[in-house]
Order: C-alpha cells, then sequence, then structure tokens
C-alpha cells in the first residue's frame, strides 16, 4: 500500500522546535493514494445523544448519524416479549428527515427476556451481551424493525463492538448466523436498505474481523464496519489501522466498502489544548478518507462523560473550536479528490486535492514545526494564500509559511484579501 514516491511540493525543514517522542517517527517516508471519487457529504457523520432532550441539533454539515447510546437497541425496543417501546426512535428518525440527515440504525443489546445463559466463566456475562436464546425472536425483532422503518432507516448495523466481552460474549458463529438472518429479512422487507456488518474496534478487533469472514459473514452484509479507534495514538495511525483491515478483507477475497461507524479520543489521552484537538479533528477526518474509508461516524457530540475530544462546550452543547474545525476540514474536502496524501523524512505530511478549480494542498507535521516552502508561482499571476482552521486567510510568501500539528491549505487564487474560501 506504501510507497516511495516524490512530494507534490517541496518542504524546507528548518528545525525541531517541539520535544519529540523516539516511539513518534516511523521509518521512512509514507505514501497514500486515494479514492477515485471525489470526496460526497455523506461521508461525514455523527453521534448525537440527546437530541431529543437537552441538545440542539449541530450547526455541522453531516449527512448521518449513527444510532447508538441514544435508548434505541433491541433491549430498549422491545423491553419485553411481544411490548414494543418506538416512540423515542421514531422521534429521532422523524428528527432526523427534518434535517436531510440518514440513519443507521445499529440493534445491539439483547433484552434480558431474550437473552440466553453460557454457563459458568470468568468473565462476568452481562445479559444485553449474551446471543438470544432463540433465533426466532431475533427474526421477529429485525422484521418488526425494517417493517416500520422501510425507507425511512437507510442501513443498518448488526452488532456494536462484538470483540468486546461487555457487548457481546457469544462466538463470532452466531453473530454470522444472526447477520444471515438478519440481512436476509431486511433485504425482503426493504431491498434499499442497507446491512453494515458487527463492527469490531480498535487492532485488538482484526482477529474477531478476521474470524467473521473466515465464516463467511462477508456475503450477507452490504459494507464493513469498523471502529477505527487509535486513541491515545495520533491520527496517522489511523492509516495503519485500515491498512490491516482492508488485509484481512483481501485475504478472504472481499470487496466491500468500509465505514468507520465509530470513532474519537478518550482517556488516557487528554488534550492541552483546543489547537490540539481541533487539529486531531481535522487529520483523522482527512487521512480516513484517503486511506479508503467511505464513511465516518464522529463520536460523539454531546458525550462529555467518556470521550477527552469533544466538539461542544457548556451544558447547552454550543460548538467550540473542534467543532469548526471538523466544519472547515470538511469545506476543504467537499467535492474534491484527494490524490494521495504523502508523509516526508522529517514526518511532514501534504495531501494533494484537486478538482475542477485546480489543486490544493493541506498540509502539516504533529511532531515539529518547519517552514513550508510554497511551490514556484504559476506563471498565469496570482498568490498562494494559506487558510486554517479557524477560516484566516494569508498569503504564503516563501520563508513565512510553517507547518506544525494543525492542517492548513494551500490554493492558488488571484487575490488572499479577496478570496473568502480558497476551494
Amino acid at each position: 500500500m506504501w510507497a516511495r514516491a516524490p512530494l507534490p511540493v517541496s518542504i524546507l525543514f528548518f528545525g525541531i522546535l517541539c520535544s519529540v517522542r523516539a516511539g513518534d517517527l516511523q521509518d521512512g517516508p509514507k505514501w497514500v493514494t486515494g479514492p477515485s471519487t471525489p470526496v460526497v457529504q455523506n461521508y461525514f457523520g455523527m453521534h448525537i445523544h440527546r437530541a431529543l432532550t437537552t441538545t440542539p441539533w449541530p450547526a455541522l454539515h453531516f449527512k448521518v448519524i449513527r444510532l447508538w447510546d441514544t435508548g434505541t437497541a433491541w433491549a430498549d425496543l422491545e423491553p419485553r416479549k411481544g411490548e414494543w417501546n418506538f416512540g423515542t426512535l421514531d422521534r429521532l428518525v422523524n428528527l432526523a428527515a427534518m434535517h436531510d440527515v440518514e440513519v443507521l440504525l445499529c440493534f445491539g443489546h439483547t433484552p434480558g427476556w431474550a437473552s440466553s445463559s453460557l454457563g459458568p466463566s470468568t468473565v462476568e456475562k452481562k445479559p444485553e451481551a449474551t446471543p438470544p436464546a432463540s433465533l426466532e425472536d431475533w427474526r421477529d425483532f429485525v422484521r418488526k424493525v425494517a417493517t416500520r422503518y422501510k425507507g425511512r432507516i437507510g442501513a443498518y448495523e448488526v452488532w456494536n463492538e462484538p470483540n468486546l466481552a461487555q457487548y457481546y460474549n457469544g462466538d463470532v458463529r452466531t453473530m454470522v448466523d444472526m447477520t444471515r438472518e438478519a440481512s436476509e429479512i431486511i433485504h425482503s422487507v426493504d431491498p434499499s436498505a442497507l446491512v453494515v456488518s458487527p463492527s469490531a474496534t480498535m487492532a485488538d478487533g482484526l482477529d474477531w474481523l478476521r474470524a467473521f469472514l473466515n465464516d463467511d459473514g462477508a456475503q450477507y452484509v452490504n459494507v464493513i464496519g469498523y471502529h477505527f479507534y487509535v486513541t491515545p495514538d495520533v491520527p496517522e495511525k489511523i492509516t495503519s489501522l485500515a491498512d490491516s483491515v482492508k488485509s484481512v478483507m483481501a485475504d478472504h477475497h472481499v470487496n466491500l466498502p468500509v465505514w468507520d461507524t465509530e470513532t474519537g479520543w478518550s482517556s488516557p489521552k487528554t488534550f492541552d489544548s483546543d489547537y490540539e484537538a481541533s487539529a486531531y479533528v481535522a487529520r483523522a477526518l482527512l487521512l480516513a478518507w484517503t486511506s479508503g474509508i467511505s464513511r465516518f461516524y464522529w463520536y460523539a457530540w454531546d458525550n462529555r462523560n467518556w470521550t477527552t475530544l469533544n466538539l461542544t462546550v457548556g451544558d447547552d452543547y454550543r460548538p467550540d473550536a473542534n467543532a469548526v474545525a471538523y466544519d472547515t476540514i470538511e469545506s476543504w474536502m467537499l467535492g474534491k479528490r484527494v490524490e494521495n496524501c504523502s508523509m516526508d523524512t522529517h514526518r511532514t505530511w501534504v495531501c494533494n486535492l484537486t478538482n475542477s478549480a485546480g489543486n490544493s494542498y493541506i498540509f502539516w507535521n504533529p511532531v515539529r514545526k518547519v517552514i513550508f516552502q510554497p511551490p514556484a508561482v504559476p506563471t498565469k499571476g496570482g498568490h498562494w494564500c494559506v487558510i486554517d482552521l479557524s477560516g484566516h486567510l494569508s498569503q504564503g510568501n516563501p520563508g513565512s509559511v510553517f507547518a506544525d500539528q494543525q492542517p492548513r491549505m494551500f490554493r492558488f487564487v488571484p487575490s488572499c484579501l479577496t478570496a473568502s474560501d480558497p476551494q
């Protein structure tokens, strides 16, 4: 996947202006070739936990939402056999439709009444993490939901993080059986709906994914779901994890879209400033797309109990600088093809984006501050402009542009003073 190649712009190493841990450096230059298609708006996704109560709808331009930790799992929808509680899900689906946002529903927890007993274990068995005792109960649930929300829910995720015992303590074969049954029912009721595989998480989930594909689970799904959590590491680690996921898929001759249905940062990673945190937001969204991930659901807009990288402040969940970074990187990417992203020997990254208006470049260095040398001015005249994640514009004069942990965009325009957004 990685190959040595020249950078699209030249970079002059200025020197180390911050401390660098030995473990931060990687061997040799890196190169990631992006998808052949331009970035689409439904790449940008979100989790919102209290959209029906305390959280106003975010002023971001995401187009997909994943319903998880929203009181809409199986255990919430059918708390007792045959007794249905669709009030919360109805309201969330209607709210999403009002904002022209597509819903991904994760089925998740098993109701206590439907759980099977797996016998003695050194791991505490939570009923909601145990497979159903009867596949018929599972079928009834899936059929009821798919029928009620036909044409209103666009995608269904079979399970959340099945490689973690707190979410699933059954065997892989049982989950493949549940996926098969869910897929057959969903596609018979609503042929347009997509079925997303159970989404394993982190590097530890690769073995689970491998076992799922070994048992032919991919034949029942339209999408491979995965949670590309790399916390406490830097966003650049997403490229390596994506390579590993695609390698497992290739070993099993699986050629399906990959969705990152949940990613954010949590303890032990903490952030000293919004400057660092917003850099993580932008780099994660950019590098995940370039690595071949076609949807990215940020976790989460209004969860400040578990996450350490937050997009909001205050009890009313107002957008912060990190939310601005989300919106800015989306505006830089949307409608463009990310041709490639490359990292040089000094750890400076450059991504080359193209559209009908020409080339633009996004650049950063996660561990050093270096002088970034603009390309030569084209003969047609104009200026290289630099825009940062806050939207501030400046002219890219040689020797005055620095790369640091925050991505910035270079774009050649007639005038930096009049360009409100150098797209």
